[in-house]
This record gives C-alpha cells, sequence and structure tokens, in this order.
C-alpha cells in the first residue's frame, strides 16, 4: 500500500520544482577592461525569462564614445556561479589626432615639451563592431561580479587613417589598441528591484 501511495505521490505535477534564479530583474554594472563592448563605462540590464537578458550600455574606449546593445544567455542562474554566452552591437564615435610611438627612447618619455611627430598621429573614424563573449557570473548576493572573454569584429570598412609616412610598427601598435579585437574585461554587477 506504500509504495503505491509513494508511486502516486511522485507522479503528482508540481511535486519538484526549480530552484528560482539568483538574479534581480535588473542590474546595473561598472565595466571595464580591454576591449569590452563599452569600454570603460556603465551597462543596464534586464532578465528576460529566466536565462536570458538584454543589456544597453555606454562608456569611452581609444576608439571614442562607445553605446552598445546586446543579450546574454545564462546556462545556471540559480547558482552562485554561471558560465554565459552573449553577443553585443556597439558603435564607436571615432577620435581624431591620437599619437603611438613604438620605439621612442627612453630619454623621449620624459620630455613634455617635444611637438607630436605628424607621422605618428593617426586617427579612428565612427565604426561598428560585433562582440561574441562568453564568461562567468558569480552573483552571491545582491552585488556579483561577471567576467568575459571575447572577440569583436569590425562591420565598417577599415576605421584606421594612418598617414603615408607611419611606421608600420606603430601602425600594428594603433591596431592592437583600436576597435574591435580580444576582449578580457571585469564588470561588477548591482541587481536592482527585489
Amino acid at each position: 500500500m506504500s509504495a503505491v501511495t509513494a508511486g502516486s505521490v511522485a507522479a503528482q505535477p508540481g511535486a519538484t520544482t526549480a530552484p528560482p534564479i539568483r538574479y534581480r530583474p535588473a542590474a546595473l554594472s561598472l565595466d571595464a577592461g580591454w576591449g569590452a563592448p563599452t569600454g570603460w563605462g556603465l551597462t543596464y540590464s534586464h532578465m528576460l525569462g529566466q536565462q536570458f537578458d538584454w543589456t544597453l550600455g555606454g562608456g569611452l574606449a581609444i576608439s571614442g564614445a562607445k553605446l552598445g546593445v546586446g543579450v546574454r544567455y545564462y546556462v545556471a542562474p540559480e547558482r552562485r556561479v554561471s558560465p554565459w554566452f552573449g553577443t553585443a552591437l556597439v558603435r564607436s564615435g571615432g577620435m581624431s589626432d591620437l599619437e603611438v610611438d613604438s620605439d621612442a627612447d627612453a630619454d623621449d618619455d620624459f620630455d613634455w615639451f617635444n611637438t607630436p611627430d605628424a607621422s605618428r598621429t593617426y586617427s579612428i573614424r565612427a565604426n561598428w563592431q560585433l562582440h561574441a563573449r562568453s564568461g562567468l557570473r558569480w552573483q552571491p548576493g545582491r552585488v556579483g561580479f561577471l567576467g568575459a572573454l571575447g572577440y569583436g569584429f569590425c562591420l565598417s570598412d577599415d576605421p584606421f587613417r594612418f598617414p603615408d609616412a607611419m611606421p608600420r610598427a606603430d601602425r600594428r601598435l594603433a591596431r592592437v589598441l583600436g576597435p574591435g579585437g580580444v576582449e578580457v574585461s571585469m564588470s561588477i554587477v548591482v541587481g536592482l528591484g527585489r
């Protein structure tokens, strides 16, 4: 008789429920890092169901002011640490009169009165980027951390404008520092709402 009772209890719908997610309905994060979609900036995120959120953020980087939107998918939002995957579409405003010098002498580093060398001054035009990202989110309470690794693809024509006389080593360094490329970033996430 007890076996029949146990079987009927197990068959009842709703006998087991999934643990609740740890994330608040919305969050505000402070972002920083190399190649981050918002550069050094702020991002607002809002949950779409149990495992997705959408993001809207802005900040500053060497490629100018940045504004982006994105989505993230959390593998295990009920746990303190969850892997996630996402993408972001970003618009960079561009910058002009940037200077790079990959082979500066040690004495030149402290000479504030040198005039910029025109052959080492370049600009970055406004451009679009698509970021593919992944990482971990640790959310022990209202405040948590989100780490990201990824890559940004420039969707616009080559945004760099170099003078003809600019050395090749300086061009390579400028491209490493500019928009697109590898992302290694970290965010402090503060949950909003209940």
